[in-house]
């Protein structure tokens, strides 16, 4: 390609608007506003420089993971450099013969110079290229008649007779200033002055010249040229030509202080489109407007003089208005003998607001967050300025330039990686030192970076991070010198590939040691296999990898730099403290108010005569599919637990037979795979009283009206109704609710807990959008925590680990771990323990956590009985329901009066509690069919589930090999919303949940045999659940935190962001990244307040 592309350039911006919908065309892109991300990188990598067959092959294979025989990739390069050579023609003239270069702005040509034969400054044919088309010519180009008039006659530029009547040559005649006097202009007194205050005096003063529409006309003809005037008020009364004729005479007559008033107008009017208009450039001023001295600063434009301002005419004020300080902050200087105006008090909004470009802009600006037009309260300033990022926020702001200066002169955190070419951080043109951050030369020239490594040791002698006093080994010289060589480090022409010590040469036979290639496919034969049961050997993992996290666990005697406290000892909170707990810099104290962690993630083994039965009384299985458990995945590694966790693959009948009990048999959830046919799908939905309605729904949902913009949010079972049906949200919809959250599809959120459906209802509908996302294979949206997981453990790990993790891991496979998943529990418990920065308190009862404003702590106390003295600690992560922190804030007796923090956490007290019900049978054949379970919707009859069951889980095909024992284990939920407002004496005891279990087992499968072993757990407050209005709640959290405790509280865990396993490991994952790469205003709701992005965003 023999076009240069460079960013920042028009044919950048071009190419970028006609690449984004070429990806939106190839399904490569969703077109949303903010899907730009694979459009940039293309841009990026014509800046580079890369050949057609390198874009093409880079598409195909590393981005969007092409088959080999795909030509999209090929066809679109080819497509690429076509465009980028047309847009080239386009906008530089690339295909024309004439070599344009760069002149200086030409000045308009006078009257003399057309009269004397066009030996002005500037002609036709001086003009540069891209301007060509601005000159009203006669221009002849390739394949155009130049008998073709390009114009009327009377516009173009042409000596007719010997006198210039051409518009331009008027206008230059016209604007000829070299035999006038100097224009008189006063400014600056009392902000009433007009052009030309010494006007004629038989005009009469302003205030008796009428202000009507009827006086319009003679005002006109008064003060502007008489071209202008006479056209106002006689050109309705004549035909095209006689009005031409006029206008042509008319300029020719008028006064040399009209014509002066006539281009002052043109010229302000310039001015203010090019304030209005991106990119316009105003016109060549004539050079006679530049003569003389320099001008003083302007003050009120002719447009704002002019202007009917009848609140003004009376207002006998010093100050200045809006229109005296112009856009660069200047203010206007009073003439002499004048007396100095105050200095300006503005209590009003800047005109340009988000557009201004003045850092010291003294007027008030709106929140640079919130949508632009938003009201501003001017007496209230916003203590967070410019870089306010609440978008409800009315405060007056400082002007967003500031933030752009300040950016400006900050260092780019990814230099010299970064890859946003619209990036705004400053990019030094020095290259990096090789001596890294840490050189000691004076006054050296090369770029040091001031981002700390985030390795303790760093083992990377050419690391260009900076490091503290004990972070970096020290490295030895590498340079071989004649005069200190050392017997033990010879020259490199006396070395040897082995050594007289290593004893006898190894001869490594081919095929002893698998390859990459050979691990990789072992990979996906395992992928491949229907069933579970795996061992899964270390080896298929990337052993330097595992080498890396144990120099990353190395104890330092450096020490903690920050303290932070982690309130509560479930999943949650452990894998908080698990991961802060790996930066040595960060002491951690976690405190869990029993004496066992794991929260209701807890498990029994239990001896029977023919073997072991594991039983758990919480979550049993990991949803396993990438992205959603890349967390969850790497914390199973980071603990050596993949010896001892499971999967069920997707080709198994336990994941792929899935059912409901509707009304009074179990019915299959069409689903492919599992033995189904797709004529028994068909049957099934057109003969089962649960489907009824269901096909029709699904066929008419695309019809159906959307919802009002203006809603925020709905319940889930509104939703359903309204695009599905009744029949949809009662019998299949609730089914899920109580698999899921036990909850009432009435008090649910759709927004919070089915986000992605939410989104899709606007345009062609929920199905539509759902198959062409599909068929297209376009990218799932991921919250904001989702996504900064994925882009730390890319960073972190090597390339090869990511591929290999993610087809170990492919989407559709669910985990169990061999012991249940409190073994989960067992291995974070211990590894904390080896850490010298961690301490657990248990049995601690926090009665108070208070914010120290003035030394920036947060402090905990806690009872007498827990013998623990007040401690401070930087930041405060509390994992407990939200109630329990309320209480906590406001302290013993409410010695703490209430905040908008303590109301909210207060308010969010909704939760639902699940007894569960394990049962081992000795018979193996009582499960009538190979299942996961199946779920109880709330529309089954109450005399076909009086015990109020929300499911049934077939435990010993769902969790496979995880029991020595034979037999048959099954696992019953009762209870959820249908307790709702129930008490604590009404809840059933371990005997009466076993009872309940047996009954429905009995009614339901037919199963009358009397259990080997039973055991029930009553789980109170289990499931926190996401009412209407949850996403606002916690939105307005997040803003109270940041508020009132400057973020140094921060929430996480079921309570808040997701009520899975994976959710809160993701949490606990995220909100400690956060801390460790410096970002400490987050709370852990950035998922409410940040839009999802595709999972392509954390790749690039």
């Amino acid at each position: 390609m023999s076009v240069s592309v460079a960013l920042n350039t028009p044919l950048a911006d071009a190419l970028n608007e006609v690449v984004q919908p070429k990806l939106v065309e190839l399904g490569w892109s969703t077109g949303g506003g903010d899907d730009s991300a694979l459009a940039e990188y293309v841009i990026l990598m014509l800046v580079n420089g890369k050949t057609q067959d390198q874009i093409s092959a880079e598409l195909a294979n590393d981005l969007l993971s092409l088959g080999p025989e795909d030509t999209e990739a090929a066809e679109f390069s080819k497509w690429l450099f076509d465009q980028v050579e047309t847009l080239d023609r386009r906008l530089n003239g690339g295909s024309t013969e004439r070599v344009h270069q760069e002149q200086p702005p030409q000045a308009i040509p006078s009257f003399s110079d057309e009269t004397n034969g066009g030996n002005g400054n500037a002609t036709p044919t001086d003009v540069p290229g891209p301007q060509q088309d601005m000159v009203m010519d006669d221009g002849v180009g390739p394949g155009i008649d130049a008998s073709v008039p390009t114009g009327p006659r009377n516009a173009r530029n042409q000596k007719q007779n010997g006198r210039g009547r051409g518009i331009l040559g008027q206008l230059s005649r016209a604007m000829d200033r070299s035999n006038e006097s100097v224009l008189h202009r006063v400014r600056n007194q009392q902000g009433t002055e007009r052009i030309n205050s010494h006007r004629d005096s038989s005009r009469g003063s302003r205030g008796s010249r009428g202000g009507h529409r009827a006086s319009i006309g003679r005002q006109m003809g008064s003060n502007v040229p008489m071209g202008m005037g006479m056209g106002m008020n006689m050109g309705m009364g004549m035909n095209h030509n006689q009005m031409q004729n006029m206008a042509q005479q008319n300029m020719m007559n008028i006064t040399p202080q009209q014509q002066m008033q006539m281009m002052s107008m043109f010229e302000e009017q310039a001015r203010m489109m090019s304030q209005l208009i991106p990119g316009f450039v105003a016109p060549a001023i004539n050079p006679a407007f530049q003569n003389g001295p320099p001008q003083q600063a302007q003050g009120r434009s002719l447009f704002e003089r002019a202007e009917f301002q009848p609140s003004r005419r009376n207002q006998q004020s010093s100050q200045t208005t809006a229109a005296d300080v112009e856009m660069d902050g200047s203010e206007s200087k009073p003439a002499e003998g004048q007396p100095a105006r105050e200095a300006p008090g503005p209590d009003t909004v800047c005109r340009f607001n988000l557009r201004c470009t003045n850092k010291d802009c003294l007027y008030a600006h709106q929140s640079p967050a919130a949508p632009e037009g938003a009201s501003v309260d001017v007496s209230d300033n916003c203590p967070y300025g410019a870089a306010c990022k609440n978008r409800k926020c009315v405060a007056r702001h400082p002007s967003p330039a500031q933030k752009a200066v300040h950016q400006a002169e900050e260092i780019c955190r990814y230099f010299p990686h970064c890859t946003n070419p619209k990036c705004t951080f400053k990019h030094p043109n020095m290259p990096l030192c090789r001596n890294g951050a840490d050189c000691s030369t004076e006054d050296c020239k090369f770029t040091h970076l001031q981002t700390p490594c985030r390795f303790n040791p760093c083992l990377n002698r050419t690391c260009p991070y900076k490091h503290v006093e004990g972070q970096r080994g020290a490295f030895t010289d590498k340079v071989w010198r004649a005069d200190s060589a050392k017997p033990e480090t010879p020259h490199v022409s006396e070395r040897k590939f082995i050594s007289d010590e290593a004893g006898e040469e190894e001869l490594i036979k081919p095929g002893s040691t698998p390859s990459n290639d050979a691990d990789i496919d072992k990979i996906k034969k395992l992928t491949d296999d229907g069933l579970a049961a795996l061992a899964w050997p270390g080896a298929l993992l990337l052993p330097q990898w595992q080498r890396q996290l144990r120099l990353q666990s190395t104890s330092t005697s450096r020490r903690p730099d920050k303290r932070v406290a982690v309130i509560g000892g479930g999943i949650t909170g452990l894998t908080t403290a698990f991961h802060l707990a790996s930066q040595h810099s960060t002491k951690v104290v976690l405190y869990e108010k029993s004496n066992t962690l794991g929260g209701w993630m807890q498990s029994d083994t239990v001896d029977i005569d023919s073997g072991k039965v594991v039983f758990d009384y919480g979550p049993r299985t990991l949803m396993g599919g990438l992205p959603d458990a890349m967390a969850t995945v790497e914390l199973l590694i980071k603990l050596n637990m993949l010896d001892s966790t499971m999967r069920i693959g997707i080709k198994s009948a336990a994941l792929a037979n899935r059912y409901i009990y509707y009304p009074d048999h179990l019915v299959r959830v069409p689903a492919p795979g599992g033995g189904a046919s797709f004529f028994d799908i068909i049957r099934d939905m057109l003969q089962e009283p649960a489907y009824e309605g269901f096909l029709r729904s699904l066929v008419g949902e695309p019809f159906k009206e959307c919802r009002d913009p203006k809603v925020r949010d709905e319940s889930v079972a509104s939703f359903y109704r309204r695009r599905f049906g009744a029949g949809v949200a009662d019998n299949l919809v609730s089914a899920f609710s109580h698999g899921v959250y036990a909850g009432d599809i009435d008090k649910l959120s759709m927004k919070a807990t089915m986000r992605q459906f939410w989104d899709d209802e606007s345009g062609p509908g929920v199905i539509i959008k759902l198959m062409d996302r599909h068929l297209s294979r376009k990218p799932l949206y991921h919250k904001h925590n989702k996504i900064q997981v994925l882009r730390a453990i890319r960073r972190e790990y090597s390339s090869e680990f990511n591929i290999r993790v993610g087809l170990m891991f492919a989407p559709g496979y669910i985990l169990y771990l061999d012991g249940g998943m409190h073994s989960l529990i067992s291995a974070l418990s211990r590894e904390l323990k080896k850490f010298p920065n961690v301490e657990i308190v248990r049995n601690a009862t926090i009665t108070h956590i208070q914010y120290d404003k003035a030394k920036e702590s947060m402090i905990i106390k806690l009872s007498s009985a827990g013998n623990k003295p007040p401690a401070r600690y930087d930041y405060v992560i509390s994992t407990t329901p939200s109630t329990a922190l309320a209480s906590q804030l406001r302290g013993p007796g409410g010695r703490t009066p209430p905040t908008a923090t303590s109301r909210m956490l207060a308010a969010n007290d909704y939760a639902v509690n699940v007894m569960v019900v394990n049962l081992f049978y000795k018979n193996p054949d009582l499960i009538p069919t190979q299942a996961f379970g199946y779920l109880i919707p709330r529309s089954v009859p109450f005399e076909q589930n009086p015990e109020r069951a929300l499911g049934v889980m077939f435990a010993s095909h769902a969790v496979r090999g995880q029991d020595s024992a034979v037999g048959t284990k099954l696992a019953v939920m009762i209870g959820g919303h249908w307790w709702d407002g129930w008490n604590n004496s009404d809840l059933p005891d371990e005997q009466t949940g076993i009872a309940m279990a047996k009954s429905v087992l009995a009614r339901h499968l037919g199963i009358v045999d009397e259990p080997v072993v039973a055991k029930a757990r009553l789980q109170y407050k289990a499931i926190p659940q996401y009412t209407v209005g949850h996403c606002d709640r916690m939105e307005d959290l997040h803003e109270y935190l940041c508020r009132e405790y400057d973020s140094r509280l921060k929430v996480a865990g079921a309570w808040y962001t997701g009520v899975g396993v994976n959710d809160g490991i993701t949490a606990g994952r995220a909100i400690a990244t956060a801390l460790h790469a410096g970002n400490t205003k987050e709370t852990g709701l950035e998922d409410y307040v940040n839009p999802a992005q595709p999972a392509l965003a954390a790749l690039l």
